[in-house]
This record gives C-alpha cells, structure tokens and sequence, in this order.
C-alpha cells in the first residue's frame, strides 16, 4: 500500500507542477511576453495556495 500511496502523490505532484506551468505559458504568451514566466507561475501558486486555504 505504502508505494501505491507514494506513486500517487508524486503523480498528483508533477499534475500540478504542470498545470502551473501551462498557466504561466499561456498568461505569458497572452501578454505578448510583457511578463516573465517565473513571476506569473509564482503569483499563480500563491492564488492556488490562498483559494485551497479558504475552501477549507
């Protein structure tokens, strides 16, 4: 059970680490490269981390 439950979580890890990167990909591409793709990744994560806080 315990690596089932290890494979899961890094599945749902790389699921979100990949989602945050097409986000920032898109607003980048979206601001015709205006803005870096660190910064909206970063302000992308901490929305995510502030929304997840707040449904609880």
């Amino acid at each position: 059970m315990i690596p089932m439950g290890i494979a899961v979580i890094l599945a749902c890890l790389t699921t979100a680490v990949g989602q945050i990167a097409a986000v920032a990909d898109f607003f980048h591409t979206a601001s015709n490269g205006k803005s870096q793709l660190q910064d909206i990744g970063c302000r992308n994560m901490y929305i995510i981390r502030i929304d997840c806080a707040f449904r609880r």
